[in-house]
């Protein structure tokens, strides 16, 4: 990537990351771009949200998010129950299974209104990192990874690929 390119990136996510707003602080940027693999790969690390994620144009995250047909009866039965649980969710800017997967979960958590305060994101580097080790405290191996938690404990996670559909893999995990 010219460095031109590169700084344009870096000065985007820095302009994004100051600008975005939310009230609860568990909801905001703190991330850094690395070089990736090639030119062309960029790759976020650390805290995210999906403003930042908007701004990698591999994700297309709002006209993927709009293309996903979802299962609308599993829609509804999460409209209130997951409201009740934290998500953390790992996920790699370089990921092609992220670039899938980070949409979906977009569109069923706007459908659902869930509150964003209740959401962490992590961007990953291709070794699975993020810039103060979160990873490892969540035994993060794939990504994407989407972990359902309840009072501080996990209580279930879609690895990588959904089974079913994002929307009915999260039904049954809080429905165990």
């Amino acid at each position: 990537m010219p460095i031109s390119k590169y700084l344009k990136h870096l000065f985007m996510a820095g302009i994004i990351s100051l600008t975005a707003f939310n009230a609860d602080a568990q909801y905001q940027s703190d991330f850094k771009i690395v070089k990736g693999n090639n030119d062309t790969e960029i790759v976020y690390k650390g805290t995210l949200t999906f403003d930042d994620i908007k701004s990698v144009a591999d994700f297309n995250l709002v006209n993927a998010a709009n293309d996903y047909k979802v299962n609308e009866a599993a829609v509804n039965s999460l409209m209130e129950p997951l409201k009740s649980y934290d998500l953390v969710v790992f996920l790699g800017t370089w990921c092609e299974d992220s670039h899938r997967t980070i949409p979906q979960l977009y569109k069923v958590l706007e459908l659902t209104k869930y509150p964003l305060s209740k959401l962490t994101l992590f961007g990953v580097d291709r070794e699975k990192k993020t810039i103060h080790d979160e990873e490892a405290k969540y035994d993060v191996k794939l990504v994407p990874s989407i972990i359902v938690m309840q009072d501080g404990k996990e209580i279930g996670r879609i690895t990588e690929v959904v089974d079913k559909s994002v929307e009915q893999d999260l039904l049954k995990i809080i429905q165990k």
